[in-house]
């Protein structure tokens, strides 16, 4: 619980955090995207707790970017880059050994740093004397070029490698003083410790006229079950979350039973960052909070080649009932290899090409959705949030349902659309990559039964049951 000011009066108040994104419906980057993203980020203060922090995620300005790294003007142009947001050490002496840790790292992905550059901020926006201003960091970007005739899934699984080796690395070195705050060829991330009305005087950048995107994403955050520091504000890579993850140990603990399985094979597949991968140590990154470790989660999945709702839907299943029937083999299939991470949890999630909103099964918490033909906008609240106009649609979404808006496109699928791509897409995958089994074969009771009914592993039956009939 913490006092604001409401006109005249101190009232106490108590709050979950604010989620949100609005999005164009043209699939062209504008200004305008931007404009009102900010203009909804100063309605969301009372949403978050004085210096908890807040954040968004938009599309990488690609003029910006021609203006900071102008020496390096045709691989921008050519998008033959990813822009790297960092949080480093105030410390000079250990900046310096973080530099050069991403930069040594960076080599063994085949993606080099071809050059770094301060990122202007106003810290005039952050409370004297305030923890944000004690242990605010130094803010850069760092540019990466793309390894020569890597496709778009291996550039992806070569940045995914890189950040958490990173982590794995940096974690004893400078712990919350080092962070990869984003990492992408689409995306970028500006969050901090300050109320989130002052994200656009703290980051100059925002103000620029020529600073486009499709989305903006953001986060008003009010913690309960964690420290503050700058690293722990939202968004993270792909995510932000209001609610907690209450079954989060769990859910770490599953994942990293999996986790070397998953190191494996994207090393098998992508031989050439085998020695990058012997750097990580974990696929959940140390010192998160449980939000942190669902977007660790969540990049994983996509690392691993599923896309950003379906991981979401994976991670966070719907209960079965008679509309989710139609994912029913999606989501027992994903439950041999993963438990569910139960809230409550109302998500907005972008990877670049989908902007998500998804309301876990308990639905516990407030997510809304409306749409223009102009624009599509979830947030926790709508009321006085965005001047939306006569909207196409508007409801608050229920228990486990979710809505995408296709960026390039500017299409919006709602809850039972979003089912049927994903079903669709899951017997597809299915078929491919299943053996045919000819005509009259036996089918194994135990190979059908055991994990569908159960949900076990060989690993349970190996260890477990064989050791019980003996």
């Amino acid at each position: 619980m913490y006092w604001v000011k409401k006109g005249s009066r101190q009232v106490l108040e108590a709050d979950a955090c604010g989620i949100g994104f609005v999005a164009s419906r043209k699939g062209i980057a504008d200004r305008q995207v931007v404009t009102h993203g900010l203009d909804m980020c100063t309605r969301f203060d009372h949403r978050g707790a004085p210096g908890h922090g807040a954040g968004i995620q938009v599309d990488i300005p690609w003029p910006l970017l021609l203006d900071r790294f102008p020496e390096h003007a045709k691989v921008i142009a050519q998008r033959d880059v990813a822009l790297g947001m960092f949080f480093l050490p105030f410390e000079s002496t250990l900046r310096l050994a973080c530099v050069a840790k991403v930069e040594e790292l960076a080599e063994l992905a085949g993606a080099p740093v071809i050059q770094w550059a301060e990122v202007p901020v106003e810290t005039s926006a952050l409370e004297p004397g305030s923890h944000a201003l004690r242990t605010l960091p130094i803010v850069r970007q760092a540019l990466f070029k793309r390894p020569a005739d890597m496709s778009e899934e291996g550039w992806f699984v070569a940045r995914y490698l890189l950040r958490i080796a990173l982590d794995s690395t940096m974690e004893k070195i400078a712990g919350d003083d080092f962070s990869v705050v984003s990492l992408s060829n689409r995306t970028v991330v500006y969050k901090g410790l300050f109320a989130l009305s002052k994200i656009g005087e703290f980051y100059p950048d925002l103000q620029d006229p020529h600073f486009a995107s499709r989305f903006l994403l953001f986060h008003s955050r009010y913690c309960t079950n964690t420290t503050t520091a700058w690293r722990r504000a939202q968004p993270f890579w792909a995510l932000a979350h209001n609610g907690e993850i209450n079954t989060i140990k769990g859910n770490v603990a599953w994942f990293e039973a999996i986790g070397q399985d998953l190191l494996l094979a994207l090393v098998a597949k992508h031989p050439e960052l085998k020695g990058l991968a012997s750097h990580v140590r974990s696929v959940v990154c140390s010192g998160g909070s449980d939000t942190a470790n669902l977007d660790d989660m969540l990049i994983a999945l996509m690392a691993g080649g599923m896309g950003i709702t379906e991981s979401l839907l994976a991670l966070l299943p719907e209960a079965l009932t008679k509309e989710s029937a139609v994912l029913q083999d999606f989501y027992r299939s994903m439950s041999v290899y993963l438990g569910a991470c139960d809230g409550p949890a109302a998500i907005v999630a972008c990877d670049g090409d989908e902007a998500v909103a998804h309301l876990d099964r308990n639905g516990l918490r407030p997510l809304w959705f409306a749409s223009t033909k102009d624009y599509a906008v979830a947030a926790s609240e709508l009321t006085g949030a965005f001047p939306i106009g006569e909207p196409e649609v508007q409801r608050l979404l229920g228990p486990g349902e979710t809505v995408k808006v296709k960026l390039g496109s500017g299409a919006v699928l709602m809850a039972n659309d979003v089912r049927e791509e994903i079903a669709r897409s899951f017997a597809h995958d299915a078929k491919v990559s299943s053996p045919q089994t000819p005509a009259g074969t036996p089918v194994s009771v135990e190979a059908e039964v055991r994990p569908a009914a159960f949900g076990m592993t060989k690993e349970d039956f190996d260890v477990v049951l064989e050791a019980l009939f003996q």
